[in-house]
């Protein structure tokens, strides 16, 4: 499970501190690790792979502790009959009732994983992403299909965490109009049409960062419009170090899909190659932000 960890790290750029293997755990196990790198001021979030959880109690207790000041996210296998008969043959333990880790996991502030991109998607964005004021979300794209598919998934209520498009304010849309082609779309999703290009991503980038009723930005950036360039990475990135609001990018570029995705990430940029992986990581600094607020 590390190993392809890193794997994807050298591919699309992951800020990967250490990989720790704890095999058969028998002589230290996840509590260690997890007061190591909760103590450790190079790490910023703890990503767990978990069978089964030794000392499960105390690990909770500490867990509670620890998510005040650093997010933890625990992929816990084993959640279904076969998968249980699977952790059993695998570890010889019992990976215990689901339904009783779930709860036990949202009542001591960890966030749950379900597979292996998740765990990966989720350790980036927790630790890379500023976490929003709420769940409102402005979506920019050039092109309008992906816009609809995006607010499908926003306004779906998926596994506890639900988000809203965000209404933009009269003054948000009269000055995206100033930038942008007349026949663009303002309405949230904001369609800039396949003829978009860099400055108009960043001109409407600028007025959503102020408007006060958008709390998250979504942005699908496109290299395939003939008026957008490389240069997009750049306009992207210069708003992301304001660090006001959450911007998480969804690109895809054919074979260079992952390429532009490490370039994101070397300038400080959060992508993912589909819309619903996007939408997931806005859910989850939403979660993590709820967490925060309620503790």
């Amino acid at each position: 499970m590390g190993v392809e960890a890193l794997g994807l790290a050298s591919n699309t750029g992951f800020g990967l501190r250490a990989f720790v293997g704890l095999g058969n755990k028998c002589d230290l196990d996840e509590l260690d690790f997890l007061r190591y790198f909760g103590d450790d001021p190079g790490t910023d979030c703890l990503a767990f792979y978990l069978e089964n959880i030794e000392h499960g109690m105390a690990f909770l207790r500490e867990t509670k502790a620890l998510a005040k000041t650093k997010p933890v996210v625990i992929l816990k296998a084993g959640r279904t009959p076969g998968g249980i008969r699977a952790v059993t043959s695998h570890t010889g333990r019992m990976a215990g009732s689901d339904i009783i880790i779930n709860g036990l996991f949202k009542q001591y502030g960890i966030i749950r994983a379900i597979d292996d991109e998740e765990l990966c998607d989720a350790a980036k964005s927790l630790s890379m992403l500023p976490l929003p004021n709420g769940n409102r979300v402005a979506i920019v794209t050039p092109a309008g299909g992906f816009g609809v598919i995006c607010v499908d998934y926003i306004e779906s209520y998926y596994r506890g965490i639900d988000l809203n498009i965000a209404e933009l304010s009269s003054q948000t849309i009269d000055l995206i109009r100033q930038g942008i082609l007349p026949f663009a779309s303002v309405a949230n999703p904001i369609d800039l049409t396949a003829g978009a290009n860099d400055a108009m991503f960043g001109h409407t980038l600028d007025a959503l960062l102020e408007d006060e009723g958008v709390d998250i930005i979504i942005c699908t950036a496109f290299f395939a419009p003939p008026a957008v360039s490389d240069h997009l990475i750049d306009e992207i990135a210069e708003r992301v170090r304001f660090r006001k609001k959450p911007i998480i990018v969804f690109t895809q570029y054919g074979p260079f899909t992952d390429l532009y995705l490490r370039r994101m990430h070397d300038a400080g940029v959060v992508g993912f190659p589909s819309i619903s992986r996007v939408v997931r990581a806005a859910r989850l600094i939403v979660e993590r932000k709820y967490f925060l607020r309620d503790c």
